[in-house]
C-alpha cells in the first residue's frame, strides 16, 4: 500500500479574477506545509504543496486527476485544504438548503459537484481522506446520501467507489477561524495528533478536534463514496 498527498494553503487569492475585496489570511500557508510534514512522517510516497498562487482552479484539479491515475485498491490520498470556503447558488438543485459549498482557490472556486467528479476518477477500494480547514466545509466532498438520492440524475459516469473521509472544519452554515500561526482547526488538529501520539480512529479523531474549538466552529465527519467500516476505524491518515 502507498500514499501520496496534495497540500493546498491560500493566504490570498486574486482580487481581479473574483471582482471583489477577498480577505487575505495568515496561517493557510503555514497548515499546508505542516500537513505535508505530518504525511512525509508517515512514509508517503508523494507529497504536493500548492500554495496561493500556485493554487488555480487548474493546477488542483490536475493534482488530484494525476493521483487518481497512480493510486490502486488498498492506497490512500489525502487531500488538505486550507483558505477561504464560501456557498453559491445551487444550480442543478442537488443540495437540500439550495447552496453548494466551495473552496476558493487562487483564480476560480471550485464547487462540491466539481470534487465529486474527481473522486469518481479514483479506483474502487482507494481510500481519501480530505482535511477542509475553511469555512461552510461541513458536506464541500458532496453530500453523504448524494448517490441513494440521485439515482438516475446521470450518476453513470461519476459514481464514487473510492471510500472517503472527510474530517472539515466546521459545518455548512458555520465559519472558520483563521490564527496567526496556523488556523484554528488545524492548530487544533495537529496539538490532538500529538507528532502521532493520537490513539483511535477517524471519528474519534474529529472528536477530539472539537475539544480545542469553541461551539460555534464544530468540526465535521463525513463519508462520501463506498462505505468501509474497517477503514473508518484505522488510526488517521495510516497507510
Amino acid at each position: 500500500m502507498k500514499g501520496q498527498s496534495l497540500h493546498i494553503g491560500l493566504n490570498r487569492v486574486s482580487q481581479t479574477s473574483y471582482n471583489q475585496n477577498i480577505t487575505d489570511l495568515k496561517g493557510c500557508e503555514n497548515d499546508a506545509i505542516a500537513m505535508q510534514s505530518l504525511a512525509e512522517s508517515l512514509g508517503y510516497s508523494h507529497t504536493q504543496v500548492l500554495l496561493t498562487k500556485e493554487a488555480t482552479y487548474q493546477a488542483v484539479k490536475a493534482a488530484i486527476a494525476d493521483s487518481a491515475t497512480q493510486l490502486e485498491a488498498g492506497d490512500i490520498f489525502l487531500l488538505t485544504y486550507s483558505g477561504h470556503g464560501s456557498q453559491i447558488l445551487d444550480m442543478n438543485r442537488d443540495e437540500p438548503d439550495g447552496l453548494d459549498e466551495t473552496w476558493v482557490l487562487f483564480d476560480k472556486e471550485i464547487i462540491d459537484d466539481e470534487l465529486y467528479q474527481l473522486w469518481s476518477k479514483f479506483a474502487t477500494g482507494v481510500r481519501i481522506v480530505v482535511i477542509s480547514d475553511s469555512c461552510h466545509s461541513g458536506t464541500v466532498t458532496k453530500s453523504s446520501n448524494f448517490e441513494e438520492t440521485h439515482k438516475g440524475i446521470d450518476l453513470d459516469k461519476s459514481y464514487v467507489s473510492a471510500c472517503g473521509i472527510l474530517i472539515s472544519a466546521c459545518k455548512d452554515s458555520q465559519v472558520a477561524w483563521d490564527g496567526t500561526i496556523n488556523s484554528a482547526f488545524t492548530e487544533a488538529l495537529l496539538k490532538t495528533w500529538d507528532g502521532g501520539n493520537f490513539k483511535g480512529s477517524y471519528r474519534q479523531f474529529r472528536n477530539a478536534i472539537a475539544k480545542s474549538l469553541p461551539r460555534s466552529q464544530s468540526p465535521n465527519y463525513f463519508l462520501f463514496g463506498s462505505r468501509s467500516a474497517k477503514f473508518s476505524r484505522q488510526k488517521p491518515f495510516s497507510l
